[in-house]
């Protein structure tokens, strides 16, 4: 039950940050290095 609150907690979290551009810095790094 715990778990499950903390993982909602944590994606409420990073939908608030996903307006910055430091997200979208860090999903282009992870993209790059997969390639």
């Amino acid at each position: 039950m715990f778990i499950i609150l903390h993982c909602c907690l944590l994606i409420r979290f990073l939908l608030f940050r996903k307006h910055l551009s430091f997200e979208k810095g860090i999903l282009n790094k992870s993209f790059k290095s997969l390639k």
